[in-house]
């Protein structure tokens, strides 16, 4: 993965270098982060025989799972930002995607043991985790699971006639909710598309109006034996009426809840648009849930937009996915960089440093060269770090004489490649620096190529160290073979 994404790093990059634009379009976006995405998936998930959970947990163990979980979420933290800001198409179903994405990320209706609640010796409504299964299935709009599931404890021995009654206000509200309408299929004309949209529009604010009379006529009394339940249902009649406070309050983590809000109330919401109705309409707080659900804690904060804040709850874990998430949101032709850590304090390299040297960067180069110190520490993908590296303007310059140090004497290919990219840049210094570390470890002609290299461009400032320090080695052991043909 590390090898096949570093070459299309330097694709992507050299590419730009051709272009006179900084960004690529929705559809390139959507393409790079569809072959990044699979090198993730491929790397991180990769197939195996197993075909069950107790399989897996069986042949390898808690910490495979454990691990399974942590990947899981990476590759769902990706996910997230395709449909946020790199995927193409019809913004407008940006809902509906969150939605699928959460589902499919957060399993948290399975907590519900369906046959204990329906099984209750007092009847099904009367179990404690009824009526949070009843918000659950709302909050993921699994309306005919909830049809069922309310028809099924209608039936129940157990559930008395005002119990029965009381089901049936919110069975009568749930089967004529009218389904959020798809427009994302090319056969579909765009004016074809707005009838459609429309249509549920106008369908969808006479169905609000029956939910709220609904809610209305059960808060003008009821009976006494089940007010209690009256007013879970007014909780479940809320929240498909899209009102924020009971939301927040039912919902599992700012996620759930975000996610609901929207669909509820804006449901052809763009990314931008939900960004603003976020910030103006829904008073949320995500601080508050971080330390129970930091990961549900960073995906909204995606959703909000504070990307910087997102991805540093992910930054101990995989350096690898920040790294070229970040360079993607670069490539964006949204503007996104406001939203990125502007500086950051950070010590290059060097972590004995007794001067403790900060260096103020930007999010994106803190993230790159972070990553590049990694890649440095293995000879096997040292010379990718380069890719990387020369991406980072000043400070990257700044950091690649300490990478220098990190040459491994088996890599001359590497080795090679650096010095082919200090001379393209003219880093003068960088390429002594080089030929110095070569003959440290005893490279044949280091000393020679060094002096040839700045006999040629004239810097006789360098030539006269570089000379000094080929005499003193040769005085030092005896040895003049980097001191050949020179």
């Amino acid at each position: 993965m590390f090898i096949e994404s570093a070459k299309l790093f330097r694709k992507i990059h050299e590419q730009q270098q051709q272009q006179s634009s900084k960004t690529r379009s929705q559809s390139e976006l959507a393409t790079i982060s569809s072959s990044y995405r699979k090198l993730l998936s491929d790397f991180l998930l990769p197939p195996t025989n197993e075909k069950s959970f107790t399989e897996v947990f069986e042949k390898h163990g808690t910490v495979t799972l454990l691990k399974q979980t942590h990947y899981r979420q990476l590759l769902a933290l990706w996910d997230l930002c395709d449909i946020l800001y790199f995927t193409d198409g019809d913004k407008r179903m940006t809902g509906l995607k969150l939605l699928q994405w959460l589902n499919k990320n957060d399993k948290g209706i399975h907590r519900f043991d369906l046959q204990g609640i329906m099984n209750n010796s007092r009847g099904p409504i009367d179990h404690p985790d009824f009526w949070p299964c009843i918000y659950k299935l709302i909050f993921r709009r699994e309306f005919k699971t909830l049809i069922d599931f309310i028809k099924i404890a209608k039936n129940k021995q157990f559930t008395s006639k005002e119990a029965s009654q009381l089901l049936d206000h919110l069975l009568r509200v749930i089967i004529d909710v009218p389904s959020i309408p798809r427009t994302t299929t090319a056969t579909t004309l765009k004016n074809d598309q707005q009838d459609t949209i429309d249509k549920y529009i106008s369908d969808w604010s006479k169905w609000r109006e029956k939910v709220y009379k609904t809610a209305e006529s059960l808060q003008k009394g009821g009976d006494r034996s089940i007010l209690m339940h009256q007013k879970s249902l007014l909780n479940a009649l809320a929240i498909l009426h899209g009102q924020q406070k009971t939301i927040l309050n039912q919902a599992d983590h700012p996620t759930e809840a975000i996610i609901c809000f929207i669909l509820n109330n804006h449901p052809f919401a763009t990314p931008h648009e939900i960004r603003t109705i976020i910030t103006n309409e829904l008073d949320i707080s995500l601080k508050h849930q971080q330390d129970d659900n930091e990961r549900f804690y960073a995906f909204g904060m995606m959703i909000k937009g504070n990307i910087a804040e997102a991805l540093d709850c992910f930054r101990p874990d995989d350096w690898w996915t920040l790294v070229h998430l970040v360079d993607l949101f670069g490539l964006s032709t949204e503007n996104l960089a406001c939203n990125y850590i502007s500086t950051i304090g950070i010590q290059l390299f060097d972590q004995e440093d007794v001067q403790q040297q900060l260096y103020s960067m930007e999010f994106r180069t803190f993230l790159i060269l972070t990553y590049v110190r990694l890649l440095g520490q293995q000879s096997s993908l040292w010379k990718y770090g380069l890719d990387y590296i020369k991406t980072c303007g000043d400070l990257g310059k700044k950091a690649l004489m300490n990478y220098i140090q990190c040459i491994p004497t088996n890599n001359s290919i590497g080795v090679q490649e650096l010095l082919e990219l200090c001379i393209e840049k003219d880093y003068v210094k960088e390429v002594v620096e080089i030929y110095k570390h070569e003959a440290d470890k005893g490279i044949k002609d280091s000393y020679s190529k060094a002096i040839r290299y700045l006999y040629d461009i004239g810097n006789y400032s360098y030539l006269e160290d570089i000379c000094e320090l080929g005499i003193y080695q040769f005085a030092s052991t005896g040895n003049n073979a980097n001191l050949n043909h020179c």
